[in-house]
């Protein structure tokens, strides 16, 4: 949604709900160059909040965490040795105070991942610039690390957090579809995606549903779901009406 002088629009690009209300985060700038987060009681009076945020840097996942909200973003940046992406973070606190992370390397790995809390930590999972994959763990939710390497030589799609473990959807180098699993995010086990007849496919979303991993799946021209079966199994089942 983009509101005001459309030479320097406000953006947003993020709501979440909070204890008292709602808060919504986007950008403003004739290049989208400074963070803003509005907060709201009622939906319909909104307070801007004080947001700090590096050159370019813009918030655009928001996820609840302990007792405030954990913010990824990020924007295009000449902080880092390539051209292109960098990430950032903030955590609101519920006192609506702002905290910024401040410039590390471990940013310049490309653009924002949503946020996954896993055991009460937060984790960030993707794969950044020239696909390699990065896995980021934090105590704070500002001063992150890197354990990329954990993964192995694998693209990473997505990741969440369910039945008790930190779930990778993943591509081997020769496209076939992984699933990686770890109870610690230190030692991950690494299975291949296929049906119960062996017959391989690929991940369009993945999502954690009443602590079940949830993949929507594609083989051929058809279209299906794998659910987690708490046995490390999955329930397979054909999904109809999807394009």
């Amino acid at each position: 949604m983009t509101t005001g002088d459309p030479t320097s629009a406000t953006q947003f690009s993020a709501v979440v709900a909070v204890p008292d209300g709602f808060l919504v985060t986007g950008s403003t700038g004739q290049a989208g160059e400074n963070p803003v987060a509005i907060h709201s009681t009622d939906g319909a009076s909104w307070t801007a909040e004080d947001i700090s945020g590096r050159a370019g840097m813009s918030p655009r996942f928001l996820v609840p965490w302990v007792d405030g909200i954990l913010v990824t973003g990020g924007g295009e940046s000449s902080r880092c040795a390539h051209p292109g992406g960098e990430m950032d973070s903030w955590v609101r606190a519920a006192d609506r105070t702002w905290a910024e992370a401040p410039f590390d390397p471990v940013f310049c790995v490309g653009g924002p991942v949503v946020p996954v809390i896993h055991d009460g930590r937060p984790w960030l999972i993707g794969s950044g610039v020239a696909d390699v994959p990065f896995l980021m763990d934090s105590a704070d939710g500002l001063n992150w690390t890197d354990h990329g390497q954990r993964l192995g030589d694998v693209f990473v799609q997505s990741g969440l957090s369910a039945a008790g473990d930190l779930w990778v959807v993943a591509r081997a180098p020769d496209g076939s579809a992984l699933i990686l699993r770890s109870t610690d995010g230190v030692r991950f086990d690494r299975t291949p995606l296929v049906t119960s007849s062996g017959q391989p496919v690929d991940v369009s979303a993945a999502v954690a549903l009443h602590d079940r991993a949830v993949l929507l799946v594609t083989k051929g021209s058809s279209t299906g779901t794998f659910t987690s079966d708490g046995s490390r199994g999955w329930l397979e089942a054909g999904a109809s009406g999807l394009p």
